[in-house]
């Protein structure tokens, strides 16, 4: 099979499979999203040219509008991006937060080679994977404690590794989530934020301060 109608033919049936579930798929974007209550879900299909084969890496991204406008007010670079999205996740990252790694079909074909021979089981692989897992990640974002619950408990919990994942991203969304929501444990939790930060992750702390700093300006609602 041609190369060019390999890569249509996955775009083709990951579009047909996912537009059930409300997402468009965007070609030209190498992903898919749908609209949601506080901002989009998206699928991004980092897709590599490997001469023989294509590496294709899928990405889960939510956005939350009203996290990423108040990063906007705390830091220009945020304000004009509105596709910027505030959970960003692998599949494996979020296999291991519902302790089914066993699905992580990524990690079984090393280098995430899509040819002629790999097409098909890739794709049953990934759609199996979208409707145990995937879609239920989705649906469990309906409202700013989830966003919350989903950066912050696993700090809270002490499970959390600082050493690994998005660190920028997750710190500071964790705690406009938690000013949001008015969790209770809000101090406790940018305290153990600034606290885990790795010490040669100077400007992650800086961006976390400056960003606590503007929270404590706004009114609880």
């Amino acid at each position: 099979m041609d190369k060019k109608v390999l890569l249509e033919t996955f775009y083709e049936q990951v579009a047909n499979f996912l537009c059930d579930y409300g997402f468009k798929l965007n070609k030209s974007q190498s992903q898919a999203k749908r609209k949601a209550k506080y901002g989009f879900d998206t699928l991004f299909f980092d897709v590599n040219d490997m001469v023989y084969d294509y590496s294709i890496i899928t990405g889960l991204r939510i956005r939350n509008d009203d996290i990423q406008s108040i990063r906007g007010e705390i830091d220009p670079r945020y304000k004009n991006r509105k596709e910027a999205p505030t959970v960003i996740e692998t599949v494996f990252s979020v296999l291991e937060r519902y302790d089914r790694t066993d699905l992580d079909y990524e990690i079984k074909n090393p280098g995430n080679l899509v040819n002629e021979k790999t097409l098909q089981p890739y794709l049953v692989a990934f759609k199996s994977f979208m409707m145990e897992i995937g879609f239920d990640f989705f649906q469990s974002f309906k409202s700013i404690d989830d966003f919350d619950n989903w950066f912050n408990e696993p700090v809270l919990s002490g499970s959390y590794d600082f050493e690994r994942g998005s660190i920028l991203n997750s710190s500071i969304s964790g705690i406009i989530a938690a000013k949001l929501s008015n969790n209770p444990r809000y101090e406790e939790i940018c305290s153990m934020w600034i606290e885990g930060i790795p010490s040669n992750a100077g400007t992650t702390l800086s961006e976390l301060t400056t960003t606590k700093q503007y929270l404590d300006t706004l009114t609880s609602n």
